[in-house]
């Protein structure tokens, strides 16, 4: 009790009693010592205890009143790295470099509640909070979502713009209960519900990882922000503890319909039929279903072994191929895989299987352009329709086999078009214009591709993982050989009818290896791998795991005196999808396909990894590997890069001139990478 307290009440007592004998003086003084350790007594039950703060392995445990436990846990780091020729295997400029310093911080924790009434945590709740950096350039993290505009009827599409500051954000946020508490059941199994924002993956991550922002440009579904975890509910538990266990998962990737602006936006109004209203319609979202059964069976005898049986359902609807909401893609993967060992054994694997179908629905592509004007008007800039063209004019050759202008009599015409055909006259008698400046007579057409049929592709890849490892411990060394395959195929759009889609296809697929991992071709996906060849003079590239096969082997050392880890990796990569060779001219910057197939190895990584512990919490963690392109580079040396690739170089250009297209090389790819991390 606080001294001064209990002086300045007993004085209080004194004076106020008018005790003026000792006895009279000892009996007071304990009678209102008992009434003040009583009330005292009081006071401190109400108040928390002390909060014990414990260190056990790399987090913080914090034990407070009410049966509750913060644990905290963080994260630290900063890298420089360095690399060449990632992005065009090309070092004829002398522009394909990158260096930078990368910084991170993540502070996460978990609340629980009920360790002690129950024997485990009843609730708990965790958040990780994130902040992401790259020195001198703080754009380089977070940006906006792209958006429209609309200038003089014509709608432009606007690039998503970077935010220019540090700003931190929560990656995961979920509360997790456990339903044997909250039944009051006293049961061997556990069982729980998990909501929010957390990751989430289904075996390997092939199927359905945690990479999210991965998503394929030519294919009708979406992956997120690569900065946060979609929002998800998670059905947990034991059906034999130790032995059996399932998982139920459900994930909004979008919504599409959460206000009257959503549901009322006219971003249909392109399908055919639908001209008149073309609102976007309620009900719309991006789902995730899945489920999982996971088994587990340990014996002296037999060893370890661990499998993993799921289905995947991705129902993502008003998906982009061409333009806003043109598709939806009923994505179905069946898989199984499993963890074996024994001993000084290991081996594991998993397989996958596409199923489904990706509608692509019948549009209308003709739209309001912003283009130049016509001969001896090269300076002005005209509305003009992008796939409708004068096919007749009179008087007025200049404009003939042009894109149509903006007129009111040509837009009554073009409005009042009911049908669905290419190439076909719109009019059948002449059309006249004063607002041409010309007395001459036109005919309007459709363009050869104003109208794309609907069509479906049926989703049949699939992909296969298997990996082994033997344990050296006498020297501290395990080595490891792993082979790989995901089925290919060419650009499922180039050819408007049904088919069979045979590449394979993950969700927010992010996959590198298990035991022989690949850090710059999977890793950091940089090999550059062009889908089958593309008729048009628009290449599209896919870097995930797809269209491939690899065979690799490592070895991981660890020197125990040290605290080092090193590990080295050799992976082989070899093209699954045929693709025709490319001719290119290097003299007038000129090529084209060529007759003949391309060979099918496509290259070579080589890897070195190593993780030193400086500290308890501290290491240095480095990284260095090169990829040296194969055969199949050197028969499409000269293909035109990614078309985003070519985005990004011309988007500061502000002069209007015709730049190089950048074109794939054969030079090597190095990546090189050293960080300081202290975790806790």
């Amino acid at each position: 009790m606080n001294k001064k307290l209990l002086a300045l009440s007993l004085l209080g007592a004194l004076v106020s009693n008018h005790i003026v004998n000792g006895d009279s003086i000892t009996s007071a003084l304990n009678a209102e010592l008992q009434l003040i350790e009583s009330e005292s007594a009081k006071i401190a039950a109400s108040v928390p205890p002390v909060v014990e703060v414990v260190k056990d392995g790399p987090a913080f445990k914090i034990k407070g009143a009410r049966d509750i436990e913060l644990a905290l846990d963080g994260v630290g780091r900063i890298d420089y790295t360095h690399q060449w020729n990632t992005e065009t295997l090309n070092s004829s400029t002398g522009l394909d470099r990158a260096s930078a310093y990368n910084g991170r911080v993540e502070i996460g924790g978990v609340i629980a509640y009920g360790k002690e009434k129950y024997g485990k945590a009843a609730i708990e709740l965790g958040a990780r909070l994130r902040q992401q950096y790259q020195a001198g350039r703080f754009d380089k993290v977070l940006s906006s979502n792209a958006s429209t505009v609309k200038i003089a009827d014509a709608v432009f599409e606007v690039p998503g713009s970077s935010v220019n500051a540090t700003v931190p954000w929560f990656k995961h946020l979920w509360s997790k209960i456990y339903i044997n508490a909250l039944l009051n059941r006293e049961v061997d199994t556990d069982h729980y519900i998990k909501a929010g924002l957390f990751e989430y993956s289904l075996g390997r991550g092939i199927s359905y990882g945690s990479a999210y922002g991965t998503s394929k440009k030519y294919l009708g579904i979406y992956s997120g922000s690569n900065n946060f975890a979609p929002f998800g509910i998670l059905l947990s538990g034991d059906m034999i503890k130790d032995r059996l266990a399932y998982e139920f998962y459900f994930a909004r990737m979008e919504e599409k319909s959460a206000d009257f602006k959503q549901t009322t936006a006219r971003t249909k109004a392109h399908i055919v039929g639908n001209k008149k209203s073309g609102a976007a319609g309620a009900g719309k979202a991006n789902d995730v279903f899945a489920a999982t059964i996971k088994g587990h069976y340990a014996s002296d005898g037999l060893g370890d072994l661990n499998t993993s049986t799921f289905v995947m359902y991705n129902n993502a609807v008003d998906q982009r191929i061409e333009m806003a909401n043109d598709c939806e893609s009923k994505l179905v993967t069946v898989g199984s895989g499993f963890e074996y060992e024994k001993g000084n054994f290991e081996f594991g694997g998993e397989v996958g299987f596409n199923l489904g179908t990706e509608y692509v629905f019948n549009i209308d592509r003709n739209s309001i352009v912003l283009s130049g004007g016509f001969p001896l008007d090269e300076h002005v800039v005209a509305r003009t329709y992008n796939n409708v063209v004068i096919s007749g004019a009179t008087n007025d050759n200049d404009r003939l086999n042009a894109k149509a202008p903006v007129t009111a009599a040509f837009k009554t015409v073009v409005d009042g078009y009911t049908g669905n055909d290419n190439s076909v006259a719109l009019n059948n008698d002449s059309l006249s214009s004063a607002s041409l400046k010309s007395n001459g007579a036109y005919t309007l057409s459709n363009s050869a591709k104003r109208f794309r049929p609907a069509y479906k592709n049926t989703y049949a890849g699939w992909m296969g993982v298997l990996d082994a490892a033997y344990n050296w411990r006498p020297a501290n060394m395990k080595f490891s050989v792993a082979v790989g395959h995901a089925s290919g195929d060419a650009n499922p759009h180039d050819k408007e009818v049904d088919k069979k889609y045979y590449g394979f296809v993950g969700i927010n697929e992010g996959y590198a290896g298990k035991r022989v991992k690949s850090v710059l071709a999977l890793g950091a996906r940089k090999m550059q791998s062009p889908l089958t060849a593309d008729p048009q003079n628009k290449q599209l590239f896919d870097n995930s795991f797809t269209d491939m096969t690899f065979v690799g082997s490592g070895v991981l050392w660890r020197l125990a005196k040290r605290d080092l880890e090193c590990s080295t990796n050799v992976l082989g990569f070899f093209k699954d999808s045929r693709s025709l060779s490319y001719v290119y001219n290097a003299a007038n910057d000129q090529g084209g396909w060529g007759s003949s197939y391309a060979r099918r190895y496509m290259g070579l990584e080589a890897n070195v990894t190593f993780d030193w512990k400086l500290l308890p919490g501290l290491s240095l963690i480095g990284e260095a590997a090169v990829f040296i392109p194969g055969s199949f580079y050197t028969d499409v040396k000269g293909l035109p890069c990614d078309g985003s690739v070519v985005a990004v170089l011309d988007e500061a250009d502000s002069t209007g001139f015709d730049q190089l297209v950048p074109r794939l090389g054969t030079d090597p790819q190095i990546a090189l990478n050293l960080g300081l991390q202290y975790k806790f």
